[in-house]
């Protein structure tokens, strides 16, 4: 019989991928309808005010992941008492930090003429558009959104998921049918926010119907709160080092290169983020089941579970890696052309970027479970210094070559490399890290011959439109798993992760 943390780990990837499939998708159709009955300024009016409503959603700072952590241990011994303090903790900062998006967001509207080079399509009010878009934001901070913890803490995490979900899409179809029969973009924005309140009444439903005895009340004792401070402000240096790094790039590019070359870069990076998106679906679906094994299971048994889990996450990372190493250029070709394309070099690198930053996914699983976020501070600040330095570097002399280098470099010897030794250190304690280095350098060799074979063999599939590009991921992916499976199949590693499989669909 399959565990419940296994069954709980299964639906949450399931339904992680189906709602990561619609976040893909809708934007992508959305984008569309209104370039083509509205204009692309009113498209540039979206874009903009959602861009500065994420910036000022920095003032969240990682709190929910923190008290999300708290709960875990709580949960798992029964203690309700705790878990109802840390929920009323919840909702008043999420009070707190509503007021401020508030405050910082209406301060801020009167320099909205300035970031708009040119004209606001005729008959729109620009304040009453943003104004819209910051309520909708605070909506969700001054209702229930806090009760998501609920689910997250207790493995239900594919319940938020199917809920985003769901609201995304209906509110995708009413904005659609707005848009086609009215063409008003004052209507067309005032779904968002009666999505937002129906979402978050639904949640608030559904978490009294399954969990009603955890209810905001009580206080938590100086040193939890002191706990949560210490973890949330590790989180927050955290936050804005994965921010610097994922934004440097583009900005050392168009400083050396140009605009022409940070567009270029965007649609290869947009691809890799996707992909690696999907792939974080799984790691995001084990955290509660694994923050829940870390109260309950020993360490060793722990550590075990993590190099299963690796072996497992890596398989499927590298065929990624294999099959964009294929079709990269060739979609590239027929959808932007050959005057929009990296060079074959580049589109390597970018590959062993996607690989490189999968290597530590599952490992950040149990940092984040074991909440050893104050623990890696320096880690994250390393990487973040690292490689702005190395982009400068290297972005000078070898482009954007140069710059997917520098940033490989600084995931595989401060991110990886570093950040491994944090959760031996502070969490497993038992010496055993040349084991998880040795795994990880088989799977990267494994991987790199892999790349090689399939490559060779499928650049001889000739590029004919849709169908080529179709013809050749299909062997891509096919030749690398008879690959893996080949150089796998004898190992004591797989055994077990096609037991554990086994186990995990049988039901």
């Amino acid at each position: 019989m399959k565990s419940k943390s296994v069954k709980n780990t299964s639906r949450n990837i399931v339904w992680g991928i189906v709602n990561r499939i619609f976040a893909f998708l809708i934007p992508f159709l959305m984008r569309t309808i209104l370039i083509r009955i509205l204009g692309s300024e009113y498209l540039g009016l979206d874009s903009l005010f959602t861009s500065i409503l994420q910036m000022l959603n920095i003032a969240e700072l990682g709190f929910s992941a923190a008290v999300v952590f708290s709960m875990y241990k709580p949960i798992a011994l029964g203690d309700q008492d705790k878990v109802c303090a840390l929920l009323n903790l919840y909702k008043t900062a999420y009070r707190i930090i509503g007021a401020v998006i508030l405050t910082v967001g209406l301060l801020l509207s009167p320099l909205l003429p300035l970031l708009i080079k040119g004209h606001v399509p005729s008959g729109l009010n620009l304040y009453i558009l943003y104004f819209i878009f910051l309520g909708n934001t605070v909506i969700g901070y001054w209702m229930t959104a806090y009760k998501k913890s609920l689910l997250s803490a207790n493995q239900r995490e594919d319940l938020n998921t199917n809920a985003n979900t769901i609201f995304t899409f209906a509110k995708a179809v009413m904005q659609i049918l707005v848009v086609v029969v009215s063409q008003n973009y004052y209507l067309y924005l005032v779904m968002m926010p009666f999505a937002t309140i129906a979402e978050n009444l639904y949640i608030a439903w559904l978490t009294r119907r399954l969990f009603p005895q955890y209810v905001c009340r009580g206080q938590l004792d100086r040193n939890s709160r002191r706990d949560i401070g210490k973890r949330i402000s590790g989180l927050m240096i955290r936050k804005i080092c994965q921010v610097s790094r994922n934004s440097m790039d583009n900005i050392i590019i168009s400083a050396y290169l140009g605009l022409s070359q940070v567009t270029i870069y965007g649609n290869y990076y947009t691809i890799l983020y996707g992909v690696h998106t999907l792939l974080e679906c799984i790691t995001k679906a084990m955290a509660a089941s694994v923050g829940n094994k870390i109260v309950v299971s020993d360490v060793e048994k722990n550590h075990e579970d993590m190099l299963r889990f690796t072996f497992m996450y890596m398989w499927i990372a590298s065929i990624c890696a294999v099959c964009l190493l294929v079709v990269f250029q060739p979609f590239m070709r027929l959808w932007m052309g050959e005057r929009l394309m990296l060079p074959d070099t580049a589109v390597i690198l970018l590959c062993l970027y996607l690989y490189t930053l999968c290597m530590g996914d599952v490992r950040s699983v149990y940092v984040t479970s074991a909440g050893l976020w104050w623990e890696g501070r320096y880690r994250s600040a390393a990487e973040a210094a690292s490689n702005i330095v190395l982009n400068i570097l290297l972005g000078k002399y070898f482009g954007v070559s140069g710059i997917v280098v520098a940033t490989v470099l600084s995931i595989l010897i401060i991110d990886f490399g570093y950040g491994t030794t944090i959760v031996y250190r502070h969490y497993f304690k038992n010496g055993k890290i040349h084991t998880f280095y040795l795994q990880h350098l088989f799977c990267a060799v494994v991987t790199a011959a892999t790349a090689f074979i399939v490559f060779m063999i499928c650049r001889m599939i000739p590029d004919s439109g849709l169908t080529g590009l179709f013809i050749k991921g299909a062997a891509a992916f096919a030749l690398g798993n008879l690959c893996l499976l080949a150089a796998y199949h004898r190992t004591a590693r797989f055994r077990d992760a096609l037991c554990f499989v086994k186990n995990m669909i049988s039901f």
